[in-house]
C-alpha cells in the first residue's frame, strides 16, 4: 500500500476534512471501486488514501472526482503523491520531529492515525494493517523517548477495549 492521493483543503484550517461518516462513505464508495478495501487516514494535517501499488493516480483520481460534488472539489485540493513511496513516513517523522508542532499536536496525530487503523479489529483490512505496521516502525525510529511511550500506552489501551468489548459481547450472549 502507497500514500497515492492526499487530499487537503484550500482554505487552511485546523480541522478535520472530512467527519468521520462522510469519511466512511468515501471509503466504501473506493472499496466499491477497487474491489479492495483502501486505507484512509483523516487527519487535520490532510487526508490520506493508500492504495495498492498497482493502481495509479489518475484512476483513483476519476473515482474521487465522481464521489465529490463540484462544491467539494472547489475546496480541496488533491495531490499525486503516487511516484513517492516515502511521502507518508516523511510527514509523519515531519510530525514528530518539528519543533514547531506541539506535544498536543503529534499526540493527536498519533491517536488519530491508531483510532482510524485500529490494528485489533478483526474487520480492519490486510491493507491497513501493513500500513499500520510502517507506521509503528516510523515511530520507533524517528520518535523521542516520550512519543515512543505515548504510542506504547495508546496501543495498551486499544488491547484493553477490545477485551472490554469481547467481554461484554459474550455477556449479551447468555
Amino acid at each position: 500500500m502507497v500514500c497515492c492521493i492526499v487530499l487537503r483543503p484550500v482554505a487552511k484550517c485546523q480541522t478535520l476534512l472530512f467527519n468521520r461518516h462522510r469519511q466512511a462513505l468515501l471509503s466504501q464508495h473506493l472499496e466499491l471501486n477497487l474491489s479492495y478495501k483502501p486505507f484512509i487516514f483523516n487527519s487535520t494535517k490532510g487526508t490520506y488514501i493508500f492504495v495498492k501499488k498497482k493502481d495509479s493516480f489518475e484512476k483513483i483520481e476519476n473515482i474521487l472526482i465522481k464521489f465529490f460534488s463540484q462544491t467539494d472539489l472547489d475546496e480541496i485540493t488533491i495531490y499525486d503523491t503516487s511516484f513517492r513511496p516515502n511521502f507518508f513516513r516523511n510527514v509523519t517523522k515531519q510530525v514528530l520531529t518539528s519543533e514547531e508542532i506541539s506535544a498536543l499536536g503529534w499526540k493527536r496525530y498519533i491517536s488519530s492515525f491508531l483510532l482510524q487503523v485500529d490494528p485489533y479489529d478483526p474487520s480492519t483490512s490486510p491493507h491497513g494493517i501493513k500500513v499500520f505496521k510502517r507506521f509503528r516502525h516510523n515511530i520507533k525510529r524517528n520518535g523521542t523517548k516520550f512519543q515512543r511511550k505515548f504510542f506504547k500506552r495508546r496501543m495498551k489501551m486499544l488491547r484493553e477495549r477490545v477485551s472490554l468489548q469481547s467481554i461484554e459481547d459474550l455477556l449479551k450472549l447468555d
